[in-house]
């Protein structure tokens, strides 16, 4: 297999996983505020709205509550985040206790054997010459 160029994160992604990151690793903790768009803007040298961006990122993924007209506070990721952050805490270090991984173990257990029935019911359908062809 060749060697593939590295795709380089955008800014919104770059200030992401920063501030993924402090969260996760405890940097910053439930409850904290962080500082403006503004200030954080200034501080990472980039515009208000890759920030914006980021923090509306931030806050679908459950780090992050925006109040309207006020403070961006740090949500309790263990109780507030969805399963789109698991791999953000496995790659962090973040803390995952037993009952979040066997939560998730036993989502995929129960969805994984429903998609590939899906998968063998639907197969007739896919042409197989282009799957075949993509090697």
């Amino acid at each position: 297999m060749a060697l593939q160029p590295i795709a380089r994160q955008s800014i919104p992604d770059e200030i992401f996983s920063q501030l993924a990151a402090q969260v996760l690793t405890g940097d910053r903790t439930p409850g904290d505020t962080l500082p403006s768009e503004r200030a954080l803007a200034e501080a990472l040298g980039v515009s208000r709205a890759a920030v914006r961006e980021a923090l509306g990122r931030l806050e679908r993924s459950g780090l992050i509550q925006i109040r309207q007209g006020g403070s961006t506070v740090i949500r309790d990721y263990r109780s507030d985040a969805g399963f789109d952050v698991l791999p953000l805490l496995l790659a962090y270090g973040g803390d995952v206790d037993r009952r979040t991984l066997a939560s998730v173990i036993e989502a995929r257990a129960i969805i994984g054997p429903q998609v590939a029935r899906l998968a063998a019911q639907r197969a007739h359908q896919t042409p197989v010459s282009p799957i075949g062809s993509a090697r």
